[in-house]
């Protein structure tokens, strides 16, 4: 009975599964421990009634007539030990398979990801990790109860059947998916899977590996929004620009409507960057773009294309409706914008187009925009509608910019020279050197047009010293004529970004043995303010080396006194738009002379051109003017006519002759 007992404790205890208790393995063990030795001693105790001990040789009592039911006895004690035996091994390979798994799930549960299993069949879950339970808020005996239709809202029979399918068919080992899981409480959140199928499982089973790309999709629209919104204002920036005015030209096309777009450029930002840093004046064009808002319709955009440029485009309105919203920008932008305490104002320059009559392309309508910008900022207008007739660009422009560079290599630039003649002395100071372009069907084209496609394409650089070199080489040739004059050159905006534009005049003056002190270089106030602090370095490398330099165009552009103490200059040229009318206008007249002070009191020379009466010329000797230019002396003149002129030319402030 005893015996039985124990048989029976531990053949429950093998077949025993399921069970989490830590000490199952060691009870049975025991177990089976206490059910040999019972064993043992049962078959000791048969030995002992049966007098096996008692005497004579133990082989000749193994075969009484009792020994049958001692071998039985031992016979089922050796079978229990053997199955004890076996028992053991199969215990301790089902603790080591059942740890190994306990280890497993250790790290299913571990992992970051959501890790599914699914009957291929039923598609009920059979089991989860813990990230999956977490992230969608069920236990583990809920998720018993639902399929991956329950989870992605976005799914059904069709839809995962043809995911599966390629699994099913066995053609691929695993497919990809991206969709939504929906949590317990109704909410949702994008993820990105895996999902393979084991079919050498009874049944099959499909897993399911998932990852929640919520912050990857948050990062990615974050990124876009950066590539299509203004960082600053919150605007929509070019791109976006070009995407919507882009379609609302497709819906005008189609619905046979026109379409507004007004170009600004807002004015004195560089001044307020310059005086209170540019946060002050990235914080005046946030409010600018909050101002801009309030003038447009839903239906309208305005977007920020870079600087102080902004952009609206109005669908189904015509230039009445396109006037009234520019005069409604205007009216925004007038009241001060206050930074800390100080009124800044600022002012817009806008230029109007219409689709179609103006351009049926956003880059088309675009570039004739800023054509209207660029106008209404030279004639100071507060408005300007585009205007074919005035556009000196277009199509015209685009066939010089694939002309210049082949104009370049093949030398069709000239350079004609007008000389500059000393009041007092009546004698030729200088010649200023002018450059033109040869065009083979366009004729001579002035410097105004090209030289600013130069800058645009990159050729200005080259062009720049040809230029130098075939002045100087002309200075050379009068120096050896007897001609003591002095060789003036212009520079560009893009000429004084140029570090190395120094080493290139030195080895051009030096290559025609012409010494610096015979150079002067004109510069714009413009073209300084580009970057000032980047000008101002190549002008003091120029001006070490005893190359001379001369403001052009005084009065017309907007920089500052201060500025104006800093340039080494030894010359300041008053531009003609004062010079022309001054005999007759006591304003211009004011203007000149207050500017020929100004010089004087820097150590400055003056030189006014334009002149093209004596009158003008009589009145800028009275007003103390150093030097005067202009087609009243000379119009510009080619190399071979320029020496003959200046030594056959008696110069005298009441009566000048041409020698063309």
């Amino acid at each position: 009975m005893f015996l039985t007992q124990f048989m029976t404790k531990g053949w429950r205890a093998l077949a025993t599964r399921g069970t989490d208790k830590p000490d199952r393995f060691r009870n049975v063990s025991l177990i089976w421990a206490a059910v040999a030795l019972a064993a043992f001693g049962w078959s000791v105790s048969a030995m002992l009634q049966a007098n096996l001990f008692e005497s004579g040789p133990l082989a000749e009592q193994l075969f009484k007539p009792h020994a049958p039911e001692l071998w039985s006895r031992l016979a089922m004690v050796c079978a229990l030990l053997c199955l004890g035996i076996i028992g053991q091994r199969v215990l301790a390979r089902r603790r080591r398979v059942e740890a190994q798994a306990a280890h497993y799930a250790r790290i299913l549960d571990s992992s970051w990801t959501e890790i599914y299993f699914f009957d291929g069949k039923s598609l009920r879950y059979v089991q989860t990790n813990e990230v999956a339970r977490r992230n969608l808020g069920y236990s583990t005996q809920a998720f018993m109860q639902l399929t991956p239709f329950d989870l992605m809202p976005e799914l059904d029979e069709f839809q995962f059947n043809t995911l599966a399918g390629p699994l099913r068919r066995g053609e691929r080992d695993q497919v990809v998916f991206e969709t939504f899981h929906r949590r317990a409480d109704g909410t949702d959140y994008p993820v990105k899977g895996r999902l393979q199928l084991h079919t050498k499982e009874s049944p099959p089973v499909f897993v399911a590996i998932v990852q929640d790309i919520s912050e990857r999709r948050a990062h990615l629209a974050q990124m876009q929004r950066r590539n299509m919104y203004d960082t600053l204002t919150d605007l929509p920036n070019r791109h976006l620009f070009d995407d919507r005015l882009g379609d609302a030209i497709a819906a005008a096309r189609r619905e046979t409507t026109p379409l507004a777009l007004i170009l600004l450029d807002v004015s004195h930002l560089r001044d307020i960057r310059d005086t209170l840093g540019h946060r002050s004046a990235d914080r005046v064009l946030q409010q600018i773009g909050n101002r801009l808002q309030y003038v447009l319709r839903p239906s309208d955009t305005v977007a920020r294309l870079g600087g102080g440029e902004f952009a609206l485009a109005l669908p189904a309105v015509d230039f009445e409706y396109a006037i009234e919203v520019a005069q409604r920008v205007r009216k925004e932008l007038a009241p001060p914008f206050t930074l800390e305490e100080i009124p800044i104002h600022v002012d817009a320059h806008i230029g109007i187009v219409l689709f179609p009559e103006h351009g049926d392309d956003p880059d088309i309508l675009l570039q004739r925009a800023d054509v209207a910008v660029r106008q209404a900022k030279r004639e100071k207008a507060d408005y300007v509608i585009y205007n074919p007739a005035r556009d000196p660009y277009s199509l015209r422009r685009l066939t010089l910019f694939g002309d210049l560079r082949h104009a370049i290599n093949q030398g069709d630039f000239m350079l004609y020279y007008q000389p500059k003649v000393n009041i007092k002395t009546r004698e030729v100071a200088s010649v200023e050197a002018l450059v033109r372009w040869r065009h083979p069907k366009e004729g001579v084209i002035s410097p105004s047009e090209f030289i600013p496609l130069a800058e645009h394409t990159g050729l200005i650089k080259p062009l720049t010293t040809w230029v130098l070199n075939e002045a100087i080489r002309q200075c050379r040739a009068c120096k050896q004529a007897g001609l003591n004059v002095k060789m003036a050159v212009n520079l560009s905006a893009g000429d004084l970004q140029q570090l190395h534009l120094p080493d290139e005049i030195a080895k051009s003056l030096a290559a025609w043995e012409v010494g610096a002190h015979d150079l002067v270089l004109e510069i714009t106030e413009s073209a300084i303010m580009e970057d000032p602090e980047r000008a101002l370095r190549v002008l003091a490398r120029l001006d070490t080396m005893g190359v001379q330099l001369s403001i052009d165009d005084f009065g017309t552009g907007y920089s500052s006194l201060a500025y104006l103490k800093k340039l080494p200059a030894s010359e300041l040229k008053i531009d003609q738009s004062f010079i022309k009318d001054m005999a007759h206008n006591s304003d211009d007249a004011t203007i000149v002379h207050s500017i020929i002070a100004l010089a004087h009191s820097l150590g400055l020379k003056v030189v006014a051109e334009g002149i093209e009466t004596a009158e003008v010329l009589e009145v800028l000797g009275i007003l103390g003017c150093d030097t005067a230019q202009g087609s009243y002396m000379s119009p510009p003149l080619p190399s071979d006519k320029l020496i003959a002129w200046v030594k056959a030319q008696r110069v005298t402030l009441d009566k000048v002759s041409y020698a063309n």
